[in-house]
């Protein structure tokens, strides 16, 4: 065991485990998926764009929770969801049968990089939790571009490379921000060291079941986390002409970080995710005084809910 991995286990002792989504049973993480979808429309989805009749994509499905909740809110519409996983195509199938929501949903086996549909096919493009896991970024954007109606919306949000649990490897890795103090080889031997440690204090019928999935998690890694920090980001939407932004929203872990987002290269490691909201636009293109606009608006907002608490705590004193 070389020196740097000895330090990775002995840090990764010295924290708690982060709250994480059930792993267990695919059915308690489409109904997790499903709650997520929930708060997000309800905070930030309706305020922008009306889901009923409209014909939506959501690309990158995962268990299926998002996607049905979504056609609830479409009732008149049709949602379609692609995933590049067989397995998450048929949980998906099944959670929508389990809830009911068949008549308006449609899931397929496919690559965001290569969507089956006809131009300008949707109203509505979402993608949660995805693009830091498509292999080719630059060319899925540029086919949910491609499958959207001129005028069409596209609904991004993802958690930078850098941020805290970036790494997605926080089911045996507790240390935040792993990723940036070790190397990759670093953490692929800390997965397995963690797993067999793990596996050594269960049952022999859950042993193997275990170090099984401790190399799920070390594949997904390895071949579906593409590294995608914010940096990366904007140089993907300065080269994806045909797009307005209409949100670049840079969320911080809390309030106490929130400053920290707003400053060149620290921004990197305290944005724990990105919402995004494009436009389709097709003689339009992104430029750095897009994210300059949202980053002033944004932090002006921020600043007046400031005050705002302070102005409601010096009232009730």
């Amino acid at each position: 065991m070389n020196t740097s991995l000895r330090i990775l286990l002995w840090l990764n002792d010295r924290f708690s485990m982060p709250s994480t989504p059930p792993r267990g049973d695919p059915d308690s993480y489409s109904e997790w998926e499903f709650q997520v979808a929930k708060d997000l429309y309800e905070e930030w989805y309706r305020s922008l764009v009306s889901f009923d009749r409209k014909f939506i994509l959501d690309v990158g499905i995962g268990l299926g929770g998002n996607t049905v909740y979504y056609s609830l809110q479409s009732q008149q519409g049709q949602v379609h969801g692609i995933d590049i996983n067989a397995w998450h195509v048929r949980q998906a199938k099944r959670f929508a049968e389990k809830k009911g929501k068949s008549e308006n949903i449609l899931f397929e086996l496919a690559d965001a990089a290569s969507l089956p549909f006809a131009d300008g096919t949707y109203d509505i493009v979402i993608s949660n939790q995805c693009m830091e896991h498509f292999p080719n970024p630059w060319k899925s954007l540029g086919e949910m571009r491609r499958v959207l109606k001129e005028g069409g919306m596209a609904l991004l949000e993802f958690p930078p490379y850098y941020s805290a649990k970036g790494a997605h490897l926080y089911d045996h890795i507790k240390m935040p921000w792993c990723q940036v103090f070790f190397s990759d080889a670093t953490l692929v031997a800390g997965v397995r060291a963690i797993g067999r440690a793990r596996a050594q204090c269960m049952p022999p019928s859950q042993k193997e079941a275990y170090l099984k999935y401790t190399e799920t998690q070390v594949d997904q890694f390895l071949r579906w986390v593409n590294k995608m920090s914010l940096c990366r980001f904007r140089r993907v939407l300065y080269r994806s002409r045909g797009w307005r932004m209409i949100v670049f929203q840079k969320r911080p872990s809390s309030t106490k970080t929130r400053p920290l987002i707003y400053l060149p290269f620290l921004e990197e490691f305290f944005v724990t995710s990105i919402r995004l909201v494009l436009q389709k636009r097709s003689t339009e293109h992104i430029t750095c005084f897009d994210f300059v606009r949202e980053d002033i608006r944004w932090g002006i907002m921020s600043l007046r809910n400031f005050a705002n608490r302070v102005l409601g705590r010096l009232r009730a004193v």
